[in-house]
């Protein structure tokens, strides 16, 4: 409602000759606090906008950043380069996006450009990174094909003695260049876009026996086969459907893994071909065979007939040696068989005192070892005299040697030594041969523990034999 104003402006006098309005005034007051509350809110929701904005050029900055840590120094260069570059390029749009000298559409199509690039760039790097890998391996183990043609080694060379350069071409493609080692020297040049086709060093196979050896191994053990019904052990034939079978698929299994490049190092490291012949023969396009099979090239059909070949060179060359390997077996044995007859025949003797004589040897070797205090053992050893001979104890104890005549007279010999007495190997030796009539070559083998006094003592107390 409106008030009229009882204020004076006489001495002043009012310079709006109005009424003062004071629901007007509210309505400023109102909308001002609005405005200062708005202008509030939109300081908090442009500061949190920046934040968003500062996380989002965070995350596509970090995407940017190409790490590289490999053998070689350009690739490290260059990685930290692009990186460098990219960056600035994306902070310059973002910079002319926020001035509003650029669109949103402009700017999400420069940036996805720039982005775009770094798979290219890695892809570049891995790739050079993994050939010259393969190379300097295969130059240090000696594993690299004769197959490689001189300009592609003098390439893999000027990359890893760092002669390489990053760049882009007339056409604006990021291109990995360089000059090769030589007189002259050779220009090199390898576009991002076509790094899948980069040659890559050949390695060299294994030779042709060498790829054979296991499947003729296999097929040549025996194993349970059913032939007219019943179950036997055999090896597979050669020149049989599965012989065929497997040798046709040891041959698909390494063409399959190895591709050209294996057919290359069978030729040149393992045929004798030259690297004119190589090439010609592998781009003949699909070659027939005599026998109607196609082939993908001349050369495929030329290195599976020196296969097929090997493999039956290695076929019979190992029959022959498992042949030969079994007949020494056999004479081995066989021989081994008559010298132990002959050993026996020889221990046996022929006529019938020798016949008696290892009939005794092997009837002492059953006895324990002697002991002529043990009346047991004396009985054994000292009185079943075959010549005559016994032992006899003495008055003082010792053992002596004696002949019984026919009378029955004895008469000493000799005194038997008390180191052979308290050795019972040689004790046994010495009664075999001069009291049970062995002779030298018929005598047993001994090999009993030595008796000490103390044992002997031990035993006697004791009871035990």
């Amino acid at each position: 409602m409106a008030v009229k104003s009882t204020i004076r402006w006489d001495r002043f006098g009012n310079p709006f000759d109005t009424y003062t309005n004071l629901d007007n005034m509210a309505a400023n007051v109102d909308v001002d606090m609005a405005r200062r509350k708005k202008e509030e809110q939109d300081k908090e929701t442009k500061k949190l906008r920046d934040l968003e904005l500062g996380a989002i050029k965070a995350k596509n900055i970090q995407s940017l950043m190409i790490s590289s840590d490999t053998e070689f120094e350009p690739l490290d260069a260059y990685a930290q380069n692009m990186t460098r570059e990219m960056v600035d390029k994306y902070s310059s749009l973002v910079n002319q996006l926020e001035k509003g000298k650029i669109d949103t559409n402009f700017f999400a199509k420069e940036s996805a450009k720039i982005q775009s690039q770094v798979p290219q760039v890695k892809d570049l790097i891995k790739g050079i990174e993994t050939t010259a890998g393969k190379f300097a391996a295969g130059l240090a183990q000696g594993t690299l094909s004769m197959a490689i043609p001189p300009e592609q080694e003098r390439f893999y060379k000027a990359i890893i003695n760092n002669r390489g350069k990053f760049g882009m071409d007339e056409n604006n493609i990021l291109t990995y260049y360089g000059q090769t080692d030589g007189d002259p020297p050779e220009d090199f040049s390898i576009p991002a876009n076509r790094m899948n086709k980069m040659p890559q060093p050949i390695e060299k196979v294994v030779s042709f026996v060498e790829l054979t050896n296991p499947i003729i191994t296999a097929l040549q053990t025996p194993v349970d086969q059913m032939i007219e019904g019943r179950a036997v052990k055999r090896s597979v034939p050669l020149g049989s459907k599965l012989y065929q079978q497997q040798i046709d698929a040891g041959f698909d299994a390494f063409f399959k893994e190895k591709g050209n490049d294996g057919l290359r190092s069978l030729a040149a490291d393992h045929a004798g071909y030259t690297r004119e012949e190589i090439e010609k023969d592998l781009n003949s396009g699909f070659y027939e065979a005599p026998d109607g099979i196609e082939y993908t090239s001349k050369l495929e059909y030329d290195m599976d007939q020196l296969y097929q070949q090997t493999a039956e060179d290695n076929y019979v060359s190992q029959e022959v040696q498992n042949f030969q390997q079994k007949s020494y077996e056999l004479q081995v044995s066989n021989a081994n068989k008559r010298n132990a007859l002959q050993a026996e025949q020889l221990a046996r003797g022929t006529t019938l005192k020798q016949q008696s004589e290892y009939r005794t040897a092997k009837t002492l070797q059953t006895f324990e070892a002697p002991d002529l205090n043990n009346p047991e053992s004396f009985r054994k050893w000292g009185r079943n005299a075959q010549n005559g001979k016994s032992v006899v104890k003495t008055k003082d104890g010792k053992f002596a040697l004696v002949v019984t005549n026919s009378s029955g007279k004895r008469t000493p010999q000799e005194l038997i030594p008390e180191e052979i007495i308290n050795n019972p190997t040689e004790l046994a030796k010495y009664l075999s041969e001069n009291v049970h009539g062995l002779p030298i070559y018929q005598l047993p083998e001994f090999n009993y523990k030595r008796t000490t006094p103390i044992k002997r003592l031990a035993k006697f107390f004791t009871g035990k034999k």
